[in-house]
Parts: structure tokens; sequence; C-alpha cells
């Protein structure tokens, strides 16, 4: 006598599917799943016969999702991990199928951004959760936390202007062999400005108590134009006094002590310039070398004076003031000229 393919007529849960020919009624619900036993015996098709559609009365991981009333689960389906995720059905979206969603971040260039891409996947935040990136096109600094799955992306000064990706995989490392999905990370670089400033001195011979011109050139390399004001400091070195600017260009200059401040408010286009000149004297001889910085003007790298952008530094050399003196000096009643 073999027992183990019987059943219990009288209990409509007991039955080998692989007999059942006729359409069922049954509007039990064996396995807790929300489905009624004659929804899976008969499939969408309500024919028991066609068995593509079928699914298992006694399994609660194995239903139509058309055909589940949510509301009539029964607590123990809800503690099951019918897709093996790592989240029980309760609180799965997708508890046949595990499942990672896409997600989409701004990332300025100069900042760093973050976006947490388990928020919308079915995989929990937890140790046993490994996230890993596996491709895209994104050529900055993407790193994923430990746990928490939440991605922060630097970008580089390329990316501005552009939209580049960070495909993951997701995966609970708790079952075996491991359950993962894949998704992808869609990262907008809005266009910025980028400044950077070049400054020349003059070259040939400069005496002291000479005016000089130096010619300061700012530059927006970014990939988008310049907004609000751009400010440039020059810090002349002791020994240097300054005596004026131009104005033709649409900077601004004044000095205090040392320093020379130059705004501009006008728009510096992408890829286009601007370049002034301030004019100094040199009091007494010797070698001046000093930079300039610019900030501003809605770069997001160089927003005030200590993250400015510098420029080269110049070196003037400066010579001894030649002066001729004409005496004249009287001997004994003659007349002698000395030149000097």
């Amino acid at each position: 006598m073999t027992t183990s393919d019987n059943t219990n007529p009288l209990s409509a849960c007991s039955l080998n599917l692989g007999q059942v020919t006729l359409v069922a009624t049954s509007t039990g619900d064996c396995d807790g799943d929300g489905v009624t036993n004659k929804d899976e015996i008969n499939g969408i098709d309500d024919n028991p016969l066609t068995l593509g559609d079928n699914t298992n009365p006694n399994d609660g991981c194995s239903y139509n999702k058309v055909d589940q009333v949510i509301g009539n689960v029964s607590a123990s389906w809800k503690t099951l991990d019918c897709d093996k995720d790592g989240n029980p059905n309760e609180t799965d979206l997708n508890p046949q199928v595990a499942t990672a969603v896409n997600d989409v971040l701004t990332a300025p260039f100069g900042l760093t951004s973050t976006v947490s891409v388990l928020s919308n996947d079915d995989f929990l935040p937890v140790a046993s959760t490994v996230v890993t990136r596996t491709g895209g096109t994104a050529s900055g600094v993407a790193v994923f936390a430990p746990t928490t799955g939440v991605l922060s992306y630097t970008p580089t000064v390329s990316e501005p202007g552009t939209t580049v990706t960070v495909v993951y995989q997701v995966c609970n490392t708790l079952v075996t062999p491991q359950v993962c999905a894949n998704a992808t990370v869609t990262i907008t670089v809005p266009a910025a400005p980028r400044l950077s400033i070049a400054k020349a001195a003059p070259s040939g011979s400069i005496n002291a108590f000479d005016n000089f011109t130096y010619t300061i050139t700012v530059s927006n390399l970014g990939s988008a134009a310049t907004t609000g004001t751009i400010t440039v400091k020059d810090t002349l070195q002791s020994g240097l006094s300054f005596v004026s600017s131009s104005t033709a260009t649409g900077w601004s200059c004044s000095s205090s002590g040392q320093v020379v401040t130059c705004t501009r408010t006008s728009s510096i286009p992408s890829g286009s310039n601007s370049s002034f000149s301030l004019t100094v004297t040199a009091l007494s001889n010797g070698i001046y070398q000093n930079k300039a910085g610019v900030y501003g003007g809605g770069d997001p790298v160089a927003i005030d004076g200590t993250t400015a952008a510098q420029s080269n530094i110049t070196s003037v050399s400066v010579g001894q003031s030649v002066v001729k003196l004409t005496a004249k000096v009287f001997l004994r009643g003659a007349y002698d000229t000395n030149v000097g």
C-alpha cells in the first residue's frame, strides 16, 4: 500500500493537482495568500486543464497576483519571504520577485550629493544587504554606504552640463544562492561656470617710482555663463602702490592698504574671458612677486576668498632709480661744474 500520494477526501486542501479534471468551486484559501482555491486551481482562464496559469493552493508563494485580494491574506503569509530578498511579504511591494527600482539624482559640480537607492527597492537597509556598483557612464566618485545603501556622488570637472549613470546591483547575502536585482541611478550634473585667472607682468627695465601695469584675465572654463558678482583680489607686495585700473571692460577696482579688489557684474559666457589692467608704482628697487585670486559668478567651487581660484605668480624686477644732479661750486672766484 502506498500512502504518500493519498489525499483526504474530507479536506478541500488535500489534493493532487495533477488529478484535478473538473472546474474547482472552493472559495476557501488553503495557503492564506489571498487567492481562493478555485482561482488557484482553475487559473486565470478558469480551466484547470491548461496548466500554464494554474497555481498551487497549498503554496503561499504560488499565486497569480491579479487574483490576490491583499485584505484577505493570512498573518502567516505576511511573515513569508517569497522572493527571498530579505524583506517579508507584508512590507515587500513585490513579494514574488526581488525588485530594484531606478533612481534619479541631481549632483551639482563641487558638491557631494546623495540618494538612498534602497528607499524604493524591495531590499531592506540591513547588514546582509549589499549594494555594489556594476557599471554606468559616471566618471565621478560614487560610493555606496554599507547597510544604508545611500549613494554619494561627487562629479568630475568634465561632467557639468551632462547626464551620467551609475548601474548597481543589490543582493540579499543571507541566502544561497544570493538573491539580487539591478537598477540604474540617472544623475544630472547641472551646467555651471568655472572660473580661472591669469596674471601677466610687464617685461623690460623698470625703475623705482616708475608706473607699470599688470594685466589680469578672468576666464570661464565652465559649461554655463557666470551669474552675479565676480570678485578678483590682488594683494600687492609691500613696496608696490596701487595707482589705477582700466574700466572699459566692466571691471571696477579699489584698494585698501595693499589689497586691490576688482568686481564685475556683467556675465562672462561659457568659454569666454575678460581682461583688465592694474597700474602700480614701485616705491623702491627689488623683486616683487604676487598673484591674484578670483571667486563668485556662480562658480560652485570658488565661492569666497578662501576657495578662490588662484593665478600664476608674477615676478617684476625693479632697479634703482637714476637721478642726475648738477652742482655749481665756486672756488677762489672760479666757476667749476661737476655732473654726478
